[in-house]
C-alpha cells in the first residue's frame, strides 16, 4: 500500500560475495546488497535483479519480480435523504476506489458496521429502512491481500414520525343519516378522494369508500380509508288518509316486522295496529304522527289523518199499534240523506203513510235505511199492528176501567186504571200524523200515571194502552 512503510525485496544467494544490481532505478528507493527498498509510487513495478560473482566475473541469469503498489483507498458515503419519513427507505450510495495506476483499480471489499447491511456487503448502492435516527458507517479493504484499509466514513439519516390520521372503522348507517368524516388535525395538508381539502367532509354517497391523505410540513404523509354502507330506511306502511263512519269499526296499521312503533297526536299507541270499534271516535278529524324503527335502528316518521263521518241514527221509535180506521206517518227524521224503505212498503221518500184501512188487520214490518253522502248507513225497523179497537167504545171491553183526564188539557194528562191486575199494560202517545213520541211511553205500574205533554206543541194527540200487542184503550187528547 502506498503511504505505508516502503516494502523491501530480498533475494537468496548461494554466495554472499555476489554483487547485485537492481533496475529500473526509478522503482528503487534504496539498495543494500541482496535487498532493495521499493519506491512508494503506486502502480505495477517490474524489478529486475542481476548478480555477478566477483571471483570469477561470471554473471547469473537476471531475474524479474512483479510488485503492485496500491494507492491509499478512498471512500465516501452519501444518503439519498438526510431525513426520511417513518416507514420509507433510504438509498446509501458508496463512492470508493483503490487505484493501482491509470485506468486500473484494485478490487475492494465493503465493511459495514451496521449488521443489517451485511447481507449485501459489496453493493455500492444499498437500501436501508431505519426506524429511528441512524448513523451508517463503513470502510473498504483491498481484495488483493495487500492489507490496504480506508478511513471509516459515516452518514446519519434522521427519521420523522408520520402524521396520524384515523377515519375510524367502516360504518353501516341509515340511508337518511348525515355522515361526517374527520381527518383530524387541520394544520396538515389534507386531500380527500373526493378532491376536497377541508379537515371534515360530509359523505354524500353512503355506499362508497372514502380515503384521505394528510401531509405535514416536512412532507411526511399518512393515508386512511373508510367504507360507508347504507341501511334502508323503513317504510311506515300507513294509509295516510282513512275515513270511516261513526257506526263502523276500522283498523289503523303500520308495516309489520319492525322493532318499535310510536303513534302520537290525536291517536296514541305503541302497537303495530290500532283497532277501533264503532263509536270509539266521535265524528271529526283526527291527525296523528307515527315513528317506526327497524331492527337496525333506522327510523322513519310519517303523518296521517282519520276522518270520522257523522252518521245519523235511524230511529222509527218503538213498535206501535193503530186502529183499523187510523193512519200514521213514519218519518226518517233527517234531511240531506237518501232513504230506502223496504218490507211492507217500498219508498225513497223521507216519510211514508201507514193506513190501517188499506193494510187491514195484522202486524206489518217496515225497514228503513238512511245513507249519508259519504256512504254511511243506519237502519231501523218498526212493527205496526192494525187493530179493530172495538173495546174503546164499550164499558165491558174496557175491562181495566181505564180513563184519561183532563181533556182538553194545558199540560198534563192522567191515566187512571181502576182494575190494575196486569203487569203488561203499556201506554203510548202519538201525534196527529201517527208518529210515536218515544219519550212519552212506558209500562203502567200505578193506578194513576202522569203523562206530561207540556213540551209538545198544541194540537191533537192520541193515547193508547196495549196489552200483548192488543189495544185495550184508545183516546184522543186535545193539548191547548
Amino acid at each position: 500500500c502506498a503511504g505505508s512503510d516502503q516494502p523491501w525485496l530480498q533475494v537468496s544467494s548461494p554466495n554472499p560475495d555476489y554483487v547485485f544490481s537492481w533496475a529500473p532505478i526509478n522503482s528503487v528507493s534504496a539498495a543494500t546488497g541482496d535487498s532493495v527498498q521499493l519506491t512508494s509510487t503506486s502502480g505495477q513495478h517490474n524489478i529486475t535483479v542481476s548478480a555477478t560473482d566477483p571471483n570469477t566475473g561470471c554473471n547469473a541469469v537476471p531475474k524479474t519480480f512483479s510488485v503492485t503498489i496500491l494507492q491509499e483507498p478512498t471512500v465516501s458515503l452519501t444518503a439519498s435523504e438526510s431525513a426520511i419519513c417513518s416507514g420509507e427507505d433510504v438509498i446509501l450510495d458508496i463512492d470508493a476506489s483503490i487505484v493501482i495506476g491509470p485506468n486500473l483499480d484494485a478490487p475492494f471489499t465493503l465493511n459495514w458496521f451496521d449488521p443489517t447491511l451485511v447481507n449485501n456487503p459489496d453493493s455500492i448502492v444499498t437500501t436501508a429502512n431505519p426506524t429511528e435516527e441512524t448513523t451508517y458507517s463503513l470502510y473498504i479493504t483491498d481484495a488483493l491481500g495487500a492489507g490496504c484499509t480506508s478511513d471509516t466514513v459515516s452518514v446519519t439519516v434522521g427519521v420523522n414520525e408520520i402524521p396520524v390520521v384515523d377515519l375510524g372503522p367502516d360504518q353501516d348507517v341509515c340511508l337518511d343519516e348525515i355522515v361526517l368524516l374527520d381527518a383530524g388535525n387541520d394544520t396538515l395538508d389534507i386531500l380527500w378522494s373526493t378532491g376536497e381539502t377541508t379537515s371534515t367532509i360530509v359523505a354524500d354517497d353512503l355506499d362508497n369508500t372514502y380515503s384521505v391523505i394528510v401531509t405535514d410540513a416536512i412532507g411526511c404523509s399518512a393515508v386512511d380509508t373508510v367504507t360507508i354502507s347504507s341501511i334502508p330506511v323503513p317504510a311506515t306502511g300507513i294509509d295516510p288518509f282513512v275515513t270511516a263512519c261513526e257506526n263502523e269499526s276500522f283498523v289503523l296499521s303500520a308495516a309489520s316486522g319492525l322493532a318499535s312503533y310510536n303513534w302520537t297526536g290525536d291517536i296514541t299507541s305503541t302497537d303495530q295496529e290500532i283497532s277501533f270499534a264503532a263509536g270509539d271516535l266521535a265524528a271529526g278529524v283526527y291527525n296523528y304522527e307515527i315513528e317506526v324503527i327497524n331492527n337496525e335502528g333506522c327510523n322513519a316518521i310519517d303523518s296521517g289523518m282519520v276522518e270520522i263521518y257523522d252518521t245519523p241514527i235511524a230511529d222509527l221509535g218503538p213498535d206501535t199499534l193503530i186502529c183499523l180506521d187510523e193512519s200514521i206517518i213514519l218519518d226518517a227524521g233527517f234531511d240531506g240523506v237518501t232513504y230506502q224503505w223496504t218490507g211492507q212498503q217500498l219508498s225513497s221518500n223521507r216519510t211514508i203513510t201507514v193506513d190501517g184501512e188499506i193494510l187491514g188487520l195484522g202486524t206489518f214490518t217496515y225497514n228503513l235505511t238512511i245513507t249519508t253522502p259519504e256512504g254511511c248507513e243506519s237502519t231501523d225497523q218498526i212493527n205496526v199492528q192494525v187493530d179493530q179497537c172495538i173495546g174503546i167504545a164499550g164499558v165491558d171491553e174496557n175491562r181495566y176501567g181505564i180513563n184519561s183526564y183532563p181533556n182538553p188539557t194545558a199540560d198534563k194528562v192522567y191515566l187512571e186504571v181502576s182494575n190494575l191486575d196486569s203487569e203488561e199494560l203499556y201506554y203510548y202517545v202519538h201525534d196527529a200524523l201517527g208518529r210515536s213520541i218515544s219519550d212519552l211511553s212506558g209500562r203502567i205500574v200505578n193506578t194513576i200515571t202522569e203523562i206530561d205533554l207540556s213540551e209538545l206543541a198544541s194540537g191533537v194527540y192520541f193515547i193508547k194502552v196495549i196489552e200483548d200487542n192488543a189495544s185495550v184503550y184508545h183516546d184522543k187528547v186535545i193539548l191547548k
